[in-house]
């Protein structure tokens, strides 16, 4: 994943971020916390790999990981929040073996 930063046109990298097939991200904030969710779908060898959660670090001026995650050959993240409280959704797709796995949920 490329972040890029600022208004100006061309946008300039502002960090990659190395992911396992990833299929998607979501940028969400948790009060004044900026965070970036990715959902790894799998590497050479499995759709089981973890996908990451990451949260802007202003003293590093960067996105560091907050949280990996257990996924099954994820698709994508949503975010919302359900009686003021935050939550993550994960889309998992397969687990190597079905096609029928749970999905997560994450506070």
């Amino acid at each position: 994943v490329t972040v890029h930063g600022g208004l100006e046109a061309p946008l300039e990298v502002f960090q990659n971020i190395s992911t396992q097939g990833a299929y998607g991200c979501k940028a969400f904030s948790m009060g004044e916390r900026q965070m970036l969710a990715v959902a790894n779908h799998r590497n050479d060898v499995t759709f089981n790999v973890n996908s990451v959660i990451y949260e802007y670090s202003a003293a590093s001026n960067s996105f560091v990981v907050f949280q990996s995650v257990p996924t099954h050959g994820a698709f994508g993240w949503e975010a919302f929040s359900v009686g003021g409280r935050q939550m993550l959704a994960v889309a998992n797709h397969h687990n190597d073996v079905s096609y029928n796995i749970n999905n997560h949920r994450f506070v």
